[in-house]
């Protein structure tokens, strides 16, 4: 937390107003962390639980010779060997902080720490189902990826954005917890990551795009055949670059890319999702495989059980048969089924989950309803 002399800053009163948000969802505690004040600190804790904080950290860099001056105490390394201790005492679910260069300086460092993800400049959202996740996006908007908090297992840490946030109406009543902060900084050097960092495929933006993950092994010349009839881009996993020992296929993956296809068919499993948080929020996934409780097939939105090879035939067929000989959906030949948000698959997924998972017996059959659902135009 910030201050302007005895008062928080208004931007860490956003920012606790976002923190309490998340923390009335979770069902956790929040706390606000901030040096000492060597005027004043009644006034500013006093502030802090008004503005939504459970209770207050207050950090005590000790009276002697060797602790730094008031205004060393904003120095990046002497605040993120402070955070660090603290977040080890406490083991929080997900660390805020101000979207700041004093923010994005430390959250690399901490998450680093922690073994924690960390994603800078987001805003919050809540979804339909109550969830709450969290969006990161590079400068120009073109790639993102986002976290849901209610199926991450790991911590996050993450720089917020509190650009229309209004600061929450709380009440006075802010526990305070003195913690004697270490005094010794931490080395920052080469943590700092900056999310526009992060490379952009725009070749893969805007079509359909194919993937072919470890599973699809055995079978990756059909999927060669697919993705050529389907004129769209062929990708891979990491999981299947590292098998093969190739890297001439582009590979998708979360720390890597982000894309933002029109349509992304994931052909196999990696039995991971990390490919799929490269993916835009929103973007239809269709997915075959024959385990319907892998992270592909529970973060699609259609998907075709059974055979991948079976499943590959039956769709390469369909999408070169003549537009006259396409067959209109069957309702016999579809079956719906709601798969659980919370399923253990998910437990760590960073896709968003739509409310059902359509599921699809042959592969003819999910093209005329790509078709009636207008995701599919030839």
């Amino acid at each position: 937390m910030d201050r302007r002399g005895a008062s928080l800053a208004p931007r860490s009163k956003r920012v606790l107003a976002q923190g309490r948000r998340i923390a009335s969802h979770l069902g956790a505690t929040l706390y606000a962390v901030a040096s000492e004040n060597e005027d004043d600190n009644d006034t500013w804790i006093a502030e802090a639980g008004l503005a939504g904080a459970d209770k207050v950290v207050l950090l005590s860099f000790g009276s002697t010779d060797a602790s730094p001056e008031p205004s060393d105490r904003q120095e990046p390394g002497l605040l993120a060997a402070a955070m660090m201790a603290v977040s080890d005492a406490l083991s929080p679910n997900v660390v805020l902080l101000d979207n700041d260069s004093l923010g994005t300086t430390i959250a690399p460092a901490l998450a680093n720490h922690l073994a924690a993800q960390v994603m800078l400049g987001v805003t919050s959202h809540v979804l339909s189902d109550g969830d709450i996740i969290l969006e990161e996006r590079t400068a120009d908007r073109r790639s993102w990826r986002h976290v849901s908090l209610s199926k991450s297992m790991a911590p996050i840490i993450a720089t917020i954005s509190t650009t229309g946030v209004s600061p929450t109406e709380g009440r006075d009543d802010a526990d305070v917890i003195f913690f004697k902060a270490p005094r010794s900084p931490a080395l920052l050097e080469g943590l700092t990551a900056a999310a526009d960092a992060m490379p952009l495929m725009p070749s893969l933006d805007g079509g359909i795009v194919v993937c072919a993950g470890i599973d699809a092994l055995p079978v990756l010349e059909q999927v060669r055949k697919l993705a050529h009839a389907l004129n769209a881009p062929l990708v891979s996993t990491k999981a299947l670059a590292h098998e093969q020992g190739d890297v001439s296929t582009p590979i998708v993956d979360w720390d890597a890319h982000r894309i933002a296809p029109r349509l992304y068919l994931c052909c196999g499993d990696d039995g991971a999702d990390s490919h799929l948080r490269a993916i835009s929020l929103g973007t239809p996934i269709i997915s075959m495989g024959s385990e319907p409780r892998n992270r592909a097939i529970c973060a699609s939105r259609y998907a075709v059980l059974g055979s991948l090879s079976e499943a590959l035939s039956g769709l390469l067929d369909a999408v070169t048969a003549p537009a006259s000989e396409a067959s209109n959906p069957s309702p016999d030949a579809e079956t719906k089924a709601v798969l659980p948000l919370r399923a253990p698959a998910l437990a760590d997924a960073f896709t968003p989950c739509p409310d059902a998972v359509e599921l699809f017996s042959d592969s003819s059959t999910l093209l005329a309803r790509l078709r009636a659902d207008k995701l599919w135009n030839p």
